[in-house]
């Protein structure tokens, strides 16, 4: 079998963050409304649906159009903000490349337009104000719409 036992110093790290987390809690919830709200305006980003009153966000993630993703996160990238792309669809893990599949575009189509922007414990309203402001920026000047 295998052994799933804890380090000592991992649970020791692990109750001190139990602690913070009523602080986590609050920050994490309070960006992602502040991210929803700012880009919000903005007709070429979707929005998660989430109610972030009902969990404790790990990430953020925005929805734009496949053709302007990866400029998007370059013009980021180029202002200081560096994004990551959290979810690829199962089905393009090599594990799964026998396995039977239907139709996944709509999968596939959704996965070429996820970014997950930056988001901690703790961020600061004005930084996410900048990176709403930046991603505004980008599709002013592409004069774009999702």
């Amino acid at each position: 079998g295998f052994r799933y036992h804890m380090s000592n110093p991992h649970a020791a790290m692990g109750l001190a963050q139990l602690s913070k987390m009523d602080f986590i809690t609050k920050s994490r919830r309070a960006g992602c409304e502040l991210y929803s709200e700012l880009l919000s305006k903005l007709d070429a980003v979707v929005l998660p649906t989430t109610r972030f009153d009902e969990v404790v966000p790990f990430l953020f993630y925005i929805r734009v159009g496949a053709k302007h993703r990866d400029r998007l996160r370059t013009h980021l990238l180029d202002n200081g903000i560096d994004t990551r792309i959290h979810w690829q669809p199962g089905h393009h893990f090599s594990l799964f490349s026998g396995a039977r599949a239907g139709d996944l575009s709509v999968t596939d189509k959704v996965a070429s337009e996820v970014i997950s922007l930056p988001l901690h414990s703790g961020m600061a309203p004005d930084t996410i104000s900048l990176i709403c402001e930046k991603i505004s920026d980008f599709f002013k000047q592409k004069n774009v719409n999702f």
